[in-house]
């Protein structure tokens, strides 16, 4: 609870400050970030908040020269016992015959219980904007696992696509699927779809979230979230 105190008095007194800061996009640099919350936190398909309301701050920066970083903080209370999720990455993208190819390291951590969890990973992949859709699609090698698998290292595929309605700008349909390899482990897909709708500075997502994982944390239903972009 007092993570989600912090996370919400942080979002109100930053904004400002931070938006200063990222005038500094004319010197190679933007600096921007967002506040969201869902009903139900999943990562891969599984419910990482133990199907509770969780929600997220998030920094962003990106430079001219290709070298982008972030930092996220959410509550989860997840089903391992851990309070506060922290995600940090820094990576190198480019562009390359209309594609951008980016590759990260990232490290995600869970705080909780008098205890912490690292889990390193490295990801790339490569993107392109078609007009009428957006495709992304990349592998996240994950060496000590993940946190509903750790110490199995795992080899993750994906593949995520946004259809903007030709009629209705600030709709997108959006989907996504993806494909975990997991040493001494089951393998397991997921699998979303569901629309995303801009108003301002806000998104409001519906989506569909579902895996082949057996028991309650895999089982399908319905996610919504909010996020206010700044």
């Amino acid at each position: 609870m007092r993570f989600v105190l912090f996370t919400l008095i942080a979002a109100l007194t930053t904004p400002a400050a931070f938006a200063q800061i990222a005038g500094g996009s004319d010197e190679g640099f933007e600096l921007y970030g967002d506040i969201g919350v869902t009903h139900d936190r999943r990562d891969r398909g599984l419910a990482l908040s133990d199907f509770d309301v969780s929600p997220e701050l998030r920094f962003d920066l990106s430079t001219d020269s290709g070298v982008f970083g972030g930092l996220s903080g959410s509550y989860v209370d997840d089903l391992l016992g851990g309070d506060a999720r922290i995600r940090s990455f820094v990576g190198y993208a480019f562009d390359a015959d209309g594609f951008t190819v980016d590759a990260s390291v990232n490290l995600d951590t869970f705080h909780g219980d008098g205890a912490s969890r690292f889990f390193p990973e490295i990801e790339a992949s490569v993107s392109r904007d078609f007009g009428l859709l957006y495709i992304r699609s990349g592998l996240v090698y994950a060496p000590d696992g993940r946190w509903f698998t750790p110490d199995n290292q795992s080899l993750y595929s994906f593949a995520n696509l946004e259809i903007p309605v030709p009629t209705l700008p600030e709709l997108t349909v959006i989907g996504h699927v993806g494909y975990d390899i997991r040493d001494g482990r089951a393998d397991i897909a997921d699998w979303r779809a569901g629309v995303s709708y801009f108003w301002r500075d806000f998104e409001l997502t519906v989506e569909y979230i579902d895996s082949a994982q057996d028991g309650p944390v895999g089982n399908g239903r319905v996610v919504t979230g909010l996020r206010l972009y700044f």
